[in-house]
């Protein structure tokens, strides 16, 4: 039997599964010994697989592995294909298989949030799943950047070793979330995420989960763009900007800087304790989210400026007729 047919008949995506997770779960049943040879068996992309990871040829890969499965809703559906599609510049977009094989790029600002690289996982997700197919498998939902609760079952995650400070930041290095929630390395219990979650992480993982499922669905960040430059009454153009404009512009990025609390920056970045002049400041501004088109932003910075500007996201969505709500 030949890899493809070894792999359709042991492995299958399963409901909410992260499709990466797959290729972690045939290293583990596959018998070709250390991951980097099972993985070879189905695509030469294997080195860095984070969960943010939103378009890699290994997707492809894995699919063609699958041809009656190789469409693009089953990719959507098994990666961050949905909740980064309406933030990425030019027309990469137009398809998960387009979007799969101009990859990896990560946005900017990915690695100033704590939780966006590193393989998370819900114990009552994984005893269940254990329960229903006979093995543990990382959930999509649970992979998005700065999401550290279950929508399920509203617990925190468990990610990072508290005893040996491993962190997954690669498939490669933990394959399948352990059943009982014991660190490979150093065999010490990995235990939840401590954080202290307010309102404002709270609809943050909210409007995360619906952007990947599609409940909420935005237009392209041509669109997104015009409705923040709407909201300051600042055009596009090559000219600089005025005086009365630059007041403006320096107004809603102090209204942006001040609207997260401290609880919400030291739940959401590495380094929270960056204040400027007293005042909070973050790794984005307002100014290249809405005049740089060719510029690909973390979705958590666009969520935030939403938030502190239109205050949810159906004052946003109302803005324009194509933007919808599923």
């Amino acid at each position: 039997m030949n890899a493809s047919g070894k792999f359709h008949i042991m492995i299958d995506a399963q409901p909410q599964e992260h499709l990466l997770s797959v290729l972690g779960r045939f290293g583990v049943l596959s018998g070709y010994g250390p991951f980097w040879k099972s993985a070879a068996k189905i695509s030469s992309d294997t080195t860095r697989l984070c969960p943010a990871a939103f378009n890699r040829r290994v997707y492809q890969d894995l699919f063609n592995a699958l041809p009656e499965r190789n469409n693009d809703g089953t990719i959507a559906r098994h990666t961050p294909f949905n909740y980064y599609k309406s933030f990425y510049p030019g027309e990469v977009f137009n398809s998960p298989h387009q979007a799969a094989v101009n990859g990896p790029v990560f946005p900017i600002g990915h690695d100033t949030f704590k939780y966006a690289r590193e393989w998370r996982w819900c114990s009552d997700c994984v005893e269940s799943d254990i329960e229903i197919t006979g093995f543990p498998y990382f959930r999509i939902e649970h992979q998005l950047p700065g999401i550290i609760l279950c929508p399920h079952h509203r617990k925190t995650l468990r990610s990072r070793c508290g005893q040996c400070k491993s962190e997954w930041k690669t498939i490669s290095k933990i394959l399948v979330p352990p059943a009982n929630n014991e660190c490979p390395k150093c065999k010490s219990t990995v235990n939840t995420i401590e954080e202290e979650l307010d309102d404002e992480v709270m609809w943050l993982h909210e409007v995360s989960w619906d952007l990947l499922s599609g409940k909420v669905r935005l237009p392209s960040l041509s669109k997104i763009q015009e409705r923040y430059r709407s909201y300051v009454d600042i055009p596009l153009s090559k000219e600089r900007f005025s005086i009365r404009q630059q007041k403006r512009l320096g107004e809603v990025q102090g209204a942006i800087n001040e609207y997260f609390s401290e609880t919400f920056y030291q739940y959401l970045l590495k380094k929270p304790g960056n204040f400027y002049g007293g005042r909070r400041a973050l790794s984005f501004r307002f100014i290249g989210m809405a005049f740089s088109s060719d510029k690909f932003f973390q979705p958590v910075f666009h969520l935030m400026l939403i938030r502190a500007l239109f205050k949810d996201i159906d004052s946003f969505i109302g803005a324009g007729n194509e933007h919808s709500r599923g």
